[in-house]
């Protein structure tokens, strides 16, 4: 009798954390390389690391989260003092459905984009940090629900619907990708289209071309940023996938019709 494997989504997976530990300040790691049998996630809260796996190369800072697959062989190097907390973990699921899903986890790096409650959970990490008391390790594996949640919850809001599974697919790689050095070929590469067959279909399917679909996330995101936190305008435009902050700058106040200065100052009331 055969087997029918149920489709499942990336948010429906349960993990299971293993280890977690916070480092504060860690000026470097005491192993640039390393390859795990077991899933690892890096979340950065304050400093900036580079890392590279299966010839994904970038570089993670506060606010962002990166991924790898279990059995990845992993560089990664502090840049500027470097406070983090780092998981080890599988999933719950059956091999099927992990596989299922695979494609479609965000590996590499990534962001949560409820920044303020992405923040009070990793508060709430840091104070069981490494504890093995089993009311620790439940809370450590329900904070990290929670952040797996959150991730898809925004990712979810914010993506457009199309009945084109493959420009789905698109959105979700544009939204792993928008906040960091985006590139249009890497995104069509990877959906084996030409970047003028990419950028056709998407403008078909939503409206609007992929470049002004990036511009839009990185400019909520900056929206979040600038209401929520006291971040200066640097750290914001890096943040938000921009080289400088006055390219940022010059984007915000086109798009926005006001500075991002201004735009701050009018929610701090």
């Amino acid at each position: 009798m055969s087997v029918v494997i149920v489709m499942i989504e990336p948010w429906e997976l349960a993990a299971q954390v293993h280890h977690h530990f916070f480092k504060d300040h860690a000026e470097r790691f005491l192993l640039e390389h390393s390859r795990y049998e077991e899933w690892v996630l890096f979340i950065v809260e304050d400093g900036s690391f580079e890392f590279e796996f299966d010839g994904t190369k970038g570089t993670a800072a506060a606010g962002e989260l990166v991924l790898f697959p279990r059995l990845t062989n992993i560089y990664r190097k502090v840049l500027t003092p470097l406070s983090f907390h780092f998981f080890i973990f599988d999933w719950l699921n059956s091999a099927e459905e992990e596989k299922e899903a695979f494609s479609r986890i965000p590996r590499g790096k990534f962001q949560v984009y409820d920044a303020s409650r992405l923040h009070s959970t990793l508060a709430q990490l840091r104070a069981v940090s490494e504890k093995p008391d089993p009311l620790s390790v439940a809370r450590r594996n329900h904070m990290f629900k929670d952040i797996w949640l959150t991730y898809w919850s925004g990712e979810s809001e914010m993506l457009p619907n199309s009945r084109d599974p493959l420009m789905n697919e698109s959105l979700r790689r544009i939204m792993q990708q928008a906040l960091g050095k985006f590139s249009l070929k890497t995104v069509a590469d990877e959906l084996r289209l030409s970047p003028s067959q990419f950028t056709q279909k998407f403008t078909k399917q939503f409206g609007k071309n992929p470049m002004d679909y990036v511009t839009e996330l990185r400019l909520q995101q900056a929206q979040k940023l600038l209401k929520e936190t006291s971040l200066p305008m640097s750290a914001i435009a890096s943040r938000c996938g921009y080289e400088n902050e006055y390219y940022f700058s010059r984007i915000f106040k086109q798009k926005m019709a006001v500075s991002p200065s201004n735009y701050r100052k009018a929610f701090r009331i």
